[in-house]
């Protein structure tokens, strides 16, 4: 989107800011919050094993789209 121009730090955050909504990330849904810092999803694990495998089996999502506690204290520039 900036055509690969740092220089302009508006254009440049706006770009990035912009990628995160589009992210396909390993982890699940991704996307920046008002004060950029990251909405997405926390995952609990369980190890079992399993004959003679050990695996890893996801048993929850405790946290759905969580943000972090101080996003309404910001302001967007």
């Amino acid at each position: 989107k900036v055509k690969g121009n740092t220089t302009d730090k508006a254009a440049f955050a706006a770009a990035v800011k912009a990628a995160g909504a589009e992210l396909k990330a390993v982890r699940g849904p991704f996307r920046f919050n008002a004060n950029n810092m990251p909405v997405q999803n926390y995952y609990a694990f369980q190890v079992a094993k399993e004959g003679s495998q050990v695996v890893v089996k996801q048993v929850g999502t405790p946290l759905q789209e969580h943000q972090d506690a101080y996003v309404s204290q910001c302001k967007p520039r």
